[in-house]
């Protein structure tokens, strides 16, 4: 009797433990297809902006090419302006030393012709008080003139 209690209980144990297998295959199943699918999102999220990525990667190195291309042109303008402020340099700095050294030539001579100088200098006031004198004169006779015509 005893024995068959224990086998009627075991069987009774048997088939609650397959039920909860079936049970714990299902849940298992279910929360595998749960990760499936949550997996299959992140994958979807992951490529959609692997290619946000690799488009933005696309756009900035092509900016990038288009930066790098002004940059050269930028470079080879500022290289031709400094040749060409190079060539002006050159050329003024010939003309300074050229009117340097007439000007220190001239500096020679007016130490050596000092006498000259003063004599010039005489010459240009006395110059000068003549052209005032003759500005006078003409003013003067612009008035006559003037006068003369009225009548």
């Amino acid at each position: 009797n005893k024995i068959r209690l224990l086998e009627t209980s075991l069987d009774q144990k048997q088939s609650m433990l397959q039920e909860l297998s079936c049970e714990d295959y299902e849940l298992r199943h279910f929360e595998a297809n749960k990760q499936k699918q949550r997996a299959q999102e992140v994958l979807i999220k992951t490529q959609f902006f692997a290619q946000e990525l690799f488009v933005s990667i696309r756009l900035a190195k092509e900016e990038a090419e288009l930066s790098w291309s002004e940059l050269q042109e930028n470079l080879h303008r500022i290289q031709r302006n400094c040749e060409e402020k190079d060539i002006m340099f050159k050329h003024y700095l010939g003309k300074y030393k050229e009117l340097s050294a007439k000007w220190k030539e001239q500096q020679e001579n007016q130490k050596l012709n000092d006498n000259q100088g003063q004599t010039i200098w005489h010459l240009r006031s006395r110059v000068q008080e003549l052209e005032r004198q003759l500005a006078s004169e003409v003013d003067s006779h612009l008035k006559l003139k003037s006068m003369f015509k009225s009548r």
